[in-house]
């Protein structure tokens, strides 16, 4: 699943936070399946407008959070992106995983 912040025409915008863990909310009853998800990316948007500014990614892989930008990796970890990412997300990337299922 994808979650992304939408323009309103004017220079707002729909904030959407980056999830508090890397678990999503769970869909409706109806449509939940076996497995859960949890959180694979996050890309922001850092600038002023749509205009100008420039697009980063975190990533998690194997279990560790890393930051990519045009010519930089770092390792980081959940509690940096949440709180580095908390004003600019744009995408959220969720992943299925079989192993996580709700009680």
């Amino acid at each position: 699943a994808v979650v992304s912040t939408q323009s309103t025409g004017g220079n707002e915008s729909n904030r959407v936070a980056v999830p508090a863990n890397d678990t999503p909310p769970a869909p409706p009853h109806n449509l939940r399946t076996k497995g859960l998800y949890s959180l694979h990316a996050v890309i922001s948007h850092l600038g002023e407008s749509r205009e100008c500014g420039h697009y980063i990614c975190d990533v998690r892989e194997s279990g560790q959070w890393f930051f990519y930008d045009d010519v930089n990796m770092h390792v980081v970890d959940l509690h940096y992106v949440c709180n580095q990412r908390r004003n600019s997300c744009y995408l959220f990337f969720y992943l299925k995983d079989d192993n996580l299922l709700e009680c």
